[in-house]
């Protein structure tokens, strides 16, 4: 153990968690019933100044300029991996990126705007695009081909 020689530590209170607070020389001490009213007092006086209200509307922060490029940047990309998951006929990451697309529309865009619903609605219409449509049958096509490719004298 790292103690002084001769010094019990057994016998001596354990530290208390309690704050120390500092000496009261010089300071009148308080009385219970006085601290009561004092911070009775105190409370009524801050009670005037803040006002907690609950709202049941979402609050829709507002975007410095740099945030908002990022945020239209941001837009780009979700296209963009629409796009390239179209292409790779990945229907849930296409669909995904049109969800996260929509979700950051609506909470930072005025859904009032004209030019903000067209969008919303042209991206509700791409959701709705089928990427892997079943073929069509050309089995039929093909044999007709080949039958007349057999046929007497003609040739492909």
């Amino acid at each position: 153990s790292m103690t002084a020689p001769g010094v019990d530590l057994t016998s001596s209170p354990a530290r208390s968690t309690a704050p120390v607070m500092p000496s009261s020389a010089g300071v009148s001490s308080i009385s219970a019933p006085n601290s009561l009213i004092i911070l009775r007092r105190s409370s009524d006086m801050l009670s005037g100044m803040v006002r907690i209200s609950r709202s049941e509307e979402e609050i829709t922060p507002v975007l410095a300029p740099k945030e908002r490029f990022f945020l239209r940047r941001n837009l780009e990309l979700q296209f963009e991996m629409a796009r390239l998951s179209a292409i790779q006929r990945d229907q849930e990451n296409f669909e995904q990126s049109l969800d996260q697309a929509t979700a950051w529309i609506r909470r930072y865009f005025e859904a009032d705007n004209p030019d903000v619903a067209k969008i919303l609605t042209a991206i509700a219409a791409l959701r709705t695009t089928d990427l892997s449509p079943p073929l069509p049958e050309i089995s039929g096509s093909l044999i007709l081909m080949l039958s007349a490719a057999d046929g007497p004298g003609e040739t492909l």
